[in-house]
């Protein structure tokens, strides 16, 4: 969601590739797998078969990975 690289710097955390919805290359919300298909292209993924999209929320998360048709574990 939301500027994501501002969380991850209070977090004391880094990351990869840091993608949020609001992205100029993105601008849509989950389960809309824009996003995710960005991020396979980023990471020179090409089987969407080979991932694991875990989330937290069946509405969102595990329906945007149905959406781009990549397993998810849903952790409550």
């Amino acid at each position: 969601d939301y500027p994501a690289k501002k969380k991850i710097q209070v977090l004391g955390l880094s990351a990869d590739l840091i993608i949020s919805s609001i992205d100029k290359n993105i601008d849509c919300f989950k389960p809309d797998p824009k996003a995710v298909f960005y991020i396979l292209k980023k990471l020179g993924i090409n089987k969407p078969e080979d991932c694991l999209f875990v989330g937290d929320r069946y509405d969102k998360d595990q329906a945007c990975a149905d959406n781009a048709r990549i397993v998810s574990l849903i952790i409550k």
